[in-house]
């Protein structure tokens, strides 16, 4: 049995329109929403077609839900009076897809702040005689460790930022594995440190400037090729999501600052470059490569390999 469509009595903007279907205004919504009335039923192939209608109008709703940036009760009536299902399911949909939307805010606002602090760290470089190559650690926005360039005071070509963070947070967190964890930098990770992104399986890669010459995603597809992971699982986890150009003008200003006339070298030949590429194209591409098998190839790896050979 279909669940008719209830309404509260006296309810205003309610009409029934001359297709069958019924709309729903409240006064303080902003456009109607029509659905199928289930009681018109012409036979056998009535009650399926009403029944497909019902649920496409019920998905519709849900969806619409999931979008919405703000939440009242106005908008929960307007999907329980529009949809006639389950009145707390709906509203279950709906609390969930406020809370997710107040994730989604609090992770930007977390993710912007650990930039901010990576550019702050970079503007401190030239104290120490380094480039302001920078980069940050988070985890679930708590802050983890941070670090700049090391390569000049070291005398090591290897100390790149994101290679002596990444090292850092392994201590710190005493695991080699940082699944849950972000990893900002000003500059997009060269070759070198975006190998290392994917074998330490951090979650996340946030930067400012691209480097089509050296960067491991924009020269390289190391950050989000799918190879990797679905030939060796046991060592490597799925592409970590990939966000350039975060906060990209306050990183050029740092290397302006830094070396006005390095700069505009490094702006002439293209080393550095502005704006964001097409790393969420890339992202979603190599997500949608991630199936069953490898997710039972992640539990396997952490449950077994990690335990006997990683630690």
């Amino acid at each position: 049995m279909i669940p008719r469509i209830q309404y509260a009595i006296g309810e205003p903007g309610m009409s029934k329109n001359s297709d069958g279907t019924t709309s729903y205004l409240h006064p303080r919504c902003k456009a109607a929403t029509s659905v199928f009335d289930p009681s018109r039923t012409l036979g056998l192939a009535g009650q399926w077609s009403n029944r497909l209608l019902y649920w496409r109008s019920v998905s519709r709703a849900v969806e619409r839900s999931a979008e919405l940036s703000q939440y009242d009760e106005c908008r929960d009536q307007s999907l329980l009076f529009a949809t006639g299902a389950n009145p707390e399911a709906i509203l279950t949909v709906c609390r969930a897809a406020k809370v997710s939307a107040m994730t989604k805010h609090d992770s930007e606002s977390s993710d912007m702040a650990m930039m901010r602090r990576c550019v702050a760290l970079a503007q401190s470089a030239g104290s120490r005689s380094e480039y302001p190559f920078a980069a940050v650690i988070g985890r679930r926005g708590e802050f983890i460790c941070e670090s700049l360039n090391m390569v000049r005071n070291e005398r090591d070509v290897t100390r790149h930022a994101e290679m002596v963070a990444i090292s850092s947070a392994q201590k710190k967190l005493r695991s080699t594995s940082l699944d849950e964890c972000t990893i900002y930098s000003t500059i997009e990770p060269c070759a070198m440190c975006s190998y290392a992104i994917r074998e330490s399986r951090i979650g996340r890669v946030i930067f400012g400037l691209r480097s089509p010459l050296m960067g491991g995603n924009s020269r390289w597809n190391i950050l989000t090729d799918t190879g990797l992971s679905s030939t060796l699982p046991e060592v490597f986890a799925s592409p970590p999501d990939v966000l350039s150009g975060c906060l990209h003008r306050e990183v050029q200003k740092v290397f302006q600052k830094r070396n006005p006339f390095i700069w505009e070298f490094v702006k002439a030949r293209k080393i550095f470059v502005d704006g964001p590429g097409d790393d969420r194209i890339r992202t979603l591409n190599a997500k949608m490569g991630v199936g069953l098998a490898s997710r039972l190839a992640t539990w396997a790896r952490v449950m077994v390999v990690d335990r006997l050979w990683r630690g």
